[in-house]
């Protein structure tokens, strides 16, 4: 069984048999507009969004992720 292995400065995943995003780096990337719904990513323990453009209310998805510890 072979395998391989993708870095993005960005993005963490965890290295699970079955891999999950644990976390976004989105400094320095200027997201903009207002924040997507990304609420089925449940394994995010960490977004990072500082220094954007982001618009818009705080959506009540970040409320409910069950790992989430920094924002």
């Amino acid at each position: 069984m072979s395998s391989f292995h993708i870095t993005w400065d960005w993005l963490n995943c965890s290295t699970t048999a079955t891999p999950s995003v644990t976390a976004l780096y989105l400094s320095g990337y200027d997201p903009s507009g207002s924040l997507p719904d990304f609420s089925s990513v449940d394994a995010l323990v960490t977004i990072d969004m500082h220094n954007n453009s982001l618009n818009g209310p705080i959506p009540d998805f970040l409320g409910t992720l069950p790992k989430l510890k920094t924002l």
